[in-house]
């Protein structure tokens, strides 16, 4: 249906009249003035009812905020259920089959980081920083094992879901993915926290490296325990503390490697 101006007289004050397209309108020439009428909602509950069911009006569904939700790569292998992590790689399998096999070698690097400074805080010169050293190596270790087997246990899962044969069981393969997880990053978490102690015993203005080490850590931290609890937080929230956490460390460790190994040369 088509909206255009009449030149006779008519019983609408603005001169309109609603008429066929498809009638010829002689006495107006093209282009005329058009446009085209679009469907309105009938009623209050006919809008809600679309947004709600991502209708013509809205084009918004609980499961699109859902799926924007759960798009980041740290969080995949913390899925509740092969749903959720099926929801999560929807339509990017190649490019996180990809970044999982990247990550073998990442893993390998961080753990040599953590490595080294496990060696420097054993060196240094109070009681105890010996076996504090060994415990955060252990840590970040196991830390390490944790993230292989995550790893292996998000792969197998990526080719049991798309029909790949096999003994695995999808649910069975989602646990242990997912507690595998809960295993890394509580205690990489943990290594770092105890890390932060080699920079709070030399006081002074080492605090502020201390607290850059100890505070993403304890953010980190919480938002497993939060996570492993099932605590009723927004996966949004859950999902933006953990990167928090997760940068914060990455610039600690990075920072706190040169600045440890000068004081030890100083020492």
């Amino acid at each position: 249906m088509t909206v255009v101006a009449r030149r006779d007289g008519c019983r609408s004050p603005l001169g309109l009249e609603v008429t066929d397209r498809n009638r010829p309108t002689p006495w107006l020439p093209r282009p005329y003035l058009s446009f085209e009428k679009r469907p309105e909602a009938s009623s209050l509950r006919d809008t809600c009812g679309r947004l709600s069911t991502g209708g013509q009006f809205g084009h918004v569904s609980t499961g699109s905020v859902s799926a924007r939700r759960s798009r980041s790569m740290l969080r995949v292998s913390l899925a509740r259920s092969v749903e959720e992590f099926e929801t999560q790689v929807q339509g990017r399998r190649a490019a996180l089959q990809l970044n999982l096999r990247i990550d073998f070698a990442f893993i390998a690097g961080y753990w040599l980081v953590f490595a080294t400074m496990s060696a420097l805080f054993a060196l240094r010169g109070f009681r105890g920083a010996d076996w504090i050293g060994a415990v955060a190596g252990e840590l970040a270790t196991i830390g390490a094992l944790a993230d292989v087997s995550e790893n292996v246990f998000t792969l197998r899962l990526l080719r049991r879901s798309e029909r790949t044969p096999g003994d695995d069981q999808p649910a069975t393969l989602a646990t242990s993915m997912r507690r595998s997880s809960l295993v890394k990053w509580t205690f990489l978490f943990a290594a770092i926290g105890l890390l932060s102690l080699m920079f709070f015993q030399r006081g002074g203005s080492n605090i502020i490296l201390g607290a850059v080490y100890a505070i993403p850590a304890t953010l980190g931290l919480a938002t497993i325990a939060a996570d492993g609890a099932r605590l009723k937080i927004d996966d949004l929230w859950l999902e933006r503390m953990l990167r928090v956490a997760f940068l914060g460390n990455c610039v600690a460790l990075l920072v706190g490697i040169p600045i440890a190994a000068a004081q030890l040369s100083q020492a």
